[in-house]
């Protein structure tokens, strides 16, 4: 029965959805590369770190209820699945729910490096701009 698999379908599409939010903070963060504003920076640019945006946010809210919608279906429906199924999700419930939380719980602290990196370059920004101008 396909309906069976549709709590491991959505259970994969939080999973992924989780990865993606944290390729986008890491990719928007800069890593390894200077806030400062000055010559050394790389090619002589400014690194400008942009604050996480709403859609980033949201999707990681999103990320959360289909990683809850997952066991929920299964909990309202899994007594009606075969045994092989039951006894899958029975096997893989823990390991599915710790890999779930600790992925949400990566996306949450790169979304918060992502915030404080932009916080720091909007400030080293603003006070190379002071310094041009004395």
């Amino acid at each position: 029965m396909w309906s069976a698999a549709l709590p491991a379908v959505v259970w994969v599409l939080s999973i992924s959805s989780c990865i993606c939010v944290a390729v986008i903070c890491i990719a928007r963060s800069h890593y390894g590369r200077s806030l400062v504003f000055s010559e050394s920076s790389a090619l002589g640019q400014p690194v400008r770190v942009r604050p996480v945006t709403w859609p980033v946010i949201t999707w990681h809210l999103i990320s959360l209820a289909l990683g809850l919608l997952a066991y929920g279906i299964y909990m309202a429906d899994g007594a009606n699945y075969p045994i092989a199924a039951i006894e899958f999700y029975t096997n893989a419930g823990w390991i599915s729910a710790a890999l779930l939380v600790l992925l949400i719980a990566v996306s949450l602290l790169l979304m918060y490096i992502q915030a404080r990196r932009a916080t720091r370059s909007q400030i080293e920004e603003v006070l190379a701009g002071a310094t041009m101008h004395h």
